[in-house]
């Protein structure tokens, strides 16, 4: 996978034209590995790959406390 480059926010905002480009060799690649969860590290770049890619991308956070979380018991 290429190295992925945090953009200001105001270029994520203001050039939507400009974060599609730069996303759409990851966005092709994530569509066509069709995965379970997508996950980020930041906010701009949970907005700039969902909507680049099309899936729901989330902060990398809620992925580990999935992990950590204990498991229900049911009575």
């Amino acid at each position: 996978m290429r190295d992925v480059v945090e953009w200001p926010v105001t270029v994520v905002f203001f050039f939507p034209e400009l974060t599609a480009s730069a996303s759409a060799a990851e966005a092709a690649e994530v569509q066509e590995a069709n995965g379970e969860g997508h996950y980020s590290t930041s906010k701009t770049c949970e907005i700039a790959l969902s909507d680049a890619s099309g899936k729901e991308y989330q902060n990398i956070i809620r992925l580990a406390n999935e992990c950590i979380k204990p498991p229900s018991r049911s009575k």
